[in-house]
């Protein structure tokens, strides 16, 4: 049986002295992942003045370095188990400190209990090649070019927008990777955040041809101001449409887009959202905020309105020596991000884009990180209690059984979801992690990992 490998790409050596390529990177975010492959990886070019390391071709103004990887990890509970071997590639590359180029592939495939593997496996998050041996694929990457004030870019990738441990109720980065191009303007203490990328809409179109699917985008801009290195307060908007070709109105950073789609007959779906990160101490307290159809006049008046569609996030995170620990606590209103047309619903692929757990709960995270020598230990555990009305992006909110949403509507679910890794650094080319999740209360069920991954 024919096994078929895939790539030629090359590597990125990510170093500690470069250019950050990330259109935006959340000051906190969750170091618990059970497989290297799902990790949230800074994209950083090598300046010139750097030094190479491996595969590179370098002159006075320009150089590219490749590098490759593999791997595999061992999946296992108590009735299932299956194996995912992969190879990778990826390469940085540098011109005149003015175009950065970046790119990652990989390629794998699943052994054994398959059907396991496609539900658990975090890193199916979109199509899946099916045959003898199912193997799933990936690529990212990103070409900058950097101006004076600004950085541009195109590319492929995911984002997630405003500090968290255990998913962004703004936009999360749990979907497969989505085409765009962005630019962050630097004001000086303000700077201005756009990003529009090309999605695929939840379903298709078979009636004429196989795989018809209709167009949709994803357009996101924030106002970023930082009056210093401690205190950062942005404010933004998203908005996605489909069902037409791009739309130069959204391609305006500096504008109102919530004016801009009432003036298109209000055919598009809008979120406002809003977030601050304040560090003072050793302590790093954030905070977010989105909403969607929210009715001023009935917030407080009505509050039960179903049309009061918005969600809360806020945590603190107290760094002390070699450790980490934060607590951070989520709301979540029923019937957020949800929406009345298939190709505007806020999610890319059949996967939500907002709060990763859904919507109509309440949820409490703590995260403890600790360092030592070589070794890192993560643990992540998750008090969560939802509602079962409204609580999915997928449903069409024109089929709520009323105009009331009252929190935790429908059959109550009450779960708490424990993490841990191990990870540990053998030298620079190899890594081994070692995890456990394991699920309480509704479900028993717990899994665990191994991971080890060689880079050269």
């Amino acid at each position: 049986m024919k096994i078929k490998i895939i790539f030629l790409i090359i590597l990125v050596q990510i170093s500690l002295f470069g250019f950050n390529l990330n259109w935006n990177e959340p000051q906190i975010s969750s170091n618990c992942n059970l497989f290297f492959l799902a990790e949230n990886v800074t994209e950083t070019v090598p300046l010139l003045s750097e030094n190479f390391s491996l595969l590179h071709y370098s002159t006075k103004k320009s150089k590219i370095e490749m590098s490759f990887f593999s791997g595999n990890d061992f999946v296992a509970k108590s009735d299932s188990m299956y194996d995912f071997f992969y190879l990778g590639a990826e390469i940085n590359a540098n011109i005149k400190n003015k175009l950065l180029f970046h790119t990652n592939c990989w390629s794998g495939y699943f052994f054994g209990d398959t059907d396991f593997a496609f539900a658990h496996s975090p890193l199916n998050d979109g199509w899946t090649y099916n045959s003898d041996i199912p193997m799933l694929d990936n690529v990212t990457g990103n070409m900058t070019y950097l101006a004076e004030f600004a950085k541009i870019s195109v590319g492929r990738g995911k984002h997630q927008i405003g500090s968290n441990i255990a998913g962004s109720i703004i936009l999360n980065d749990k979907s497969d990777d989505y085409g765009y191009f962005s630019a962050n303007f630097n004001f000086g203490k303000i700077s201005l955040q756009f990003l529009h990328a090309t999605l695929i809409p939840d379903g298709i179109d078979t009636l004429y041809f196989y795989k018809n699917y209709d167009d949709k985008y994803f357009v996101t801009h924030k106002i970023n101001w930082s009056p210093n290195s401690n205190f950062e307060l942005f404010i933004g908007e998203h908005i996605v449409y489909g069902s037409r070709s791009v739309d130069p109105n959204y391609l305006l950073p500096h504008t109102f887009y919530r004016i801009t789609e009432h003036r298109l007959n209000d055919r598009d779906n809008a979120l406002i959202y809003s977030g601050l990160n304040w560090k003072f101490h050793h302590n790093n307290f954030y905070f977010n905020f989105i909403f969607d159809e929210l009715v001023p006049a009935e917030f407080f008046a009505n509050p039960n309105d179903w049309r009061n569609k918005y969600a809360i996030q806020m945590g603190n995170s107290l760094k002390f020596n070699d450790a980490k620990a934060t607590i951070e606590f989520v709301a979540v209103r029923p019937w957020m991000y949800t929406h009345k047309a298939l190709p505007n619903k806020f999610s890319h692929n059949q996967v939500g884009l907002g709060f990763t757990n859904g919507s109509n709960l309440m949820q409490i995270s703590t995260e403890l990180n600790y360092e030592f020598n070589d070794f890192s230990f993560d643990t992540n555990c998750i008090y969560l209690k939802q509602g079962g009305i409204g609580n999915d992006f997928s449903i069409n909110y024109n089929d709520r059984p009323d105009d009331v949403a009252v929190w935790f509507a429908g059959e109550i679910t009450e779960k708490i979801i424990l993490q841990q890794t191990v990870n540990w650094l053998i030298n620079k080319n190899q890594k081994i992690k070692c995890g456990l999740a394991k699920k309480f209360l509704d479900e028993d069920d717990l899994v665990i990992s191994i991971g080890y991954q060689y880079k050269y």
